[in-house]
């Protein structure tokens, strides 16, 4: 037979639910002041113009909250002022993409003490600003290889054209700016353009002519196009090598479709123009005077356009 309850158990009860709310209370407690839920003053949630911006907000006087982006901690927990204030400038999100924000009450040694309070934003790719910054348009080059160099957005693929003959593909880095070795290119005046999927961009240089004939050249062999491009035609490669030049072989599937020798000019340079039909082909580089079974230079597999 159960046993009735007397006034001593109900006061022991009462003892105990008076004990879990002081501990909730204490545990929610900064430097003498009951926790606050941490406000974000600004920005307002929401897309932002760029991946920086300056942070501020409410909290507990002279309590402690640390950042926390998509659940990662950020940084050293940040100091309320006795007003109740806080203050973070120069806050970095990082690369485009959705980011929560969560503002976490702590002690100075970054001890929860409550919930953290949430906060969505969107960092947004930024605009193109598609543009070639190395060299200058009107600018009177040496003959040989040159870099050409730009901005974009990052990750953005783009291709390059020499008076609409392509110079293959080149990636956008993820600091903006994007670099293309152009083999080397006859004398006279060009027109180089970079294009996107949206816009482009374009200057004129005039490239001086390659006196006298290669001799002893010595330069480390290099192809301007890497594997694997799919490239509008006509397209032109080459790059910077040793002794007279190479033989360029051209295949499609396991089919020679022509062979041609490429001199080394005055520069060391040496450049190849194909203009072959849409679908994928193939390109063996090797010196000239080695036999078409010695093992290439270099192979590059492209997909014409």
């Amino acid at each position: 037979m159960a046993r009735a309850w007397t006034t001593y158990d109900w006061i022991k009860l009462l003892g105990a639910i008076l004990l879990l709310i002081l501990l909730f209370f204490c545990g929610t407690w900064q430097g003498g002041v009951a926790a606050t839920a941490p406000t974000l003053t600004a920005p307002i949630q929401g897309t932002l113009d760029g991946p920086s911006v300056d942070l501020s907000g409410t909290g507990t006087p002279g309590g402690f909250i640390q950042l926390l982006l998509n659940g990662t901690r950020v940084g050293e927990p940040v100091r309320i002022g006795a007003n109740g204030q806080w203050a973070l400038p120069g806050f970095s999100f990082g690369a485009p993409g959705d980011y929560t924000l969560t503002l976490q009450p702590v002690e100075a040694s970054g001890t929860n003490l409550a919930p953290g309070s949430d906060f969505a934003f969107t960092v947004p790719m930024p605009r193109s600003g598609l543009s070639i910054s190395e060299p200058a348009s009107g600018a009177q080059l040496p003959a040989g290889t040159f870099q050409l160099r730009g901005r974009g957005a990052p990750g953005e693929e783009l291709e390059v054209f020499e008076d609409n003959t392509s110079l293959g593909r080149v990636m956008v880095h993820p600091d903006g700016t994007w670099t293309l070795a152009v083999p080397a290119p006859a004398a006279g005046q060009h027109t180089y353009e970079v294009r996107s999927a949206s816009t482009a961009a374009r200057i004129q240089v005039t490239v001086a002519a390659a006196g006298g004939t290669a001799a002893d050249c010595t330069k480390e062999f290099t192809l301007s196009f890497s594997d694997g491009q799919a490239v509008a035609r006509p397209f032109r490669f080459g790059g910077e090598g040793a002794g007279h030049g190479y033989t360029v072989t051209v295949r499609r599937g396991e089919r020679i479709v022509g062979s041609r020798k490429v001199a080394l000019d005055a520069a060391c340079g040496w450049s190849y123009r194909s203009d072959p039909g849409p679908g994928p082909i193939t390109y063996e580089v090797r010196p000239i005077g080695a036999s078409p079974t010695d093992p290439p230079l270099q192979v590059i597999h492209l997909i014409v356009r």
